[in-house]
């Protein structure tokens, strides 16, 4: 009889061991998925002055053309570039409020529910696959207008 029960604490340790590991591993999961999606908003956030600087310049360059429809498109974008990630950045701050991804859940402000961590990890691959996206936009609108620069000058 004492084995038996013996048995049954340890069966419930190792569940207990297994069932923290895999929340464990989750929550790595998670902190990697925040880390990633922070890193390319900084890395694209970096390069907003240099969108500002382009649209000075094809500006000027504009005035100098006479209209050219190249230098219009390359405005056109990167302006697109620059609004894509005020709007991912305002999306992303109404879908985590400050504070929200601290520890591994997170609550969303617009129905005051908190999110699992299998949640909070597919919001966040969803938000990882829009911040890429953003940011191919800029690096895009980027080299575009270097080249429209670089091509009249």
């Amino acid at each position: 009889m004492k084995s038996k029960g013996i048995l049954i604490v340890i069966g419930i340790l190792i569940a207990i061991i297994i069932f923290s590991f895999g929340s464990n591993r989750r929550q790595d999961e998670v902190s990697e998925l925040k880390e990633e999606v922070i890193t390319i908003h900084d890395e694209a956030m970096a390069r907003m002055g240099e969108i500002m600087q382009l649209k000075r310049e094809l500006s000027k360059l504009k005035i100098e053309a006479k209209n050219d429809s190249l230098i219009l498109i390359n405005l056109s974008d990167l302006t697109k570039a620059h609004d894509g990630m005020m709007d991912w950045m305002r999306n992303f701050s109404a879908r985590f409020p400050e504070g929200t991804l601290m520890g591994g859940e997170a609550s969303s402000q617009a129905d005051d529910e908190v999110m699992g961590k299998e949640e909070l990890t597919d919001a966040l691959k969803e938000e990882l696959t829009s911040v890429k996206i953003v940011a191919e936009g800029i690096d895009k609108a980027i080299i575009a207008a270097k080249e429209t620069l670089s091509e009249n000058n």
